[in-house]
């Protein structure tokens, strides 16, 4: 026999948001921990990668971020929120290498 369907209502598109950390020349940033945040509150802050990026697959929502910490060498204002620019999903932030 075969199962019948389930009834269960969809869940929410799921959207992936892109950040990219790079100093003021330009040069990607690694291991900067960035931090997603909504109105319903914020999710698990990921590392940048290699190439100054991190990826998060979240319902698509009114994000900002944070970036919570940042290596050493580097200077940013930690209590500082980005927004998205409106209508994207990727976001490219610069700190400042000492």
């Amino acid at each position: 026999t075969t199962p019948s369907p389930e009834t269960t209502a969809p869940a929410p598109a799921k959207i992936t948001y892109k950040v990219t950390v790079v100093d003021q020349n330009g040069d990607a940033v690694k291991g900067v921990e960035v931090q997603m945040c909504d109105d319903a509150g914020c999710k698990l802050p990921a590392p940048t990668a290699e190439d100054g990026t991190v990826t998060f697959t979240y319902a698509e929502s009114n994000y900002h971020i944070t970036l919570v910490t940042i290596p050493e060498g580097y200077t940013a204002d930690t209590a500082a929120q980005y927004d998205f620019p409106e209508g994207s999903t990727e976001l490219t932030v610069t700190i400042t290498k000492n």
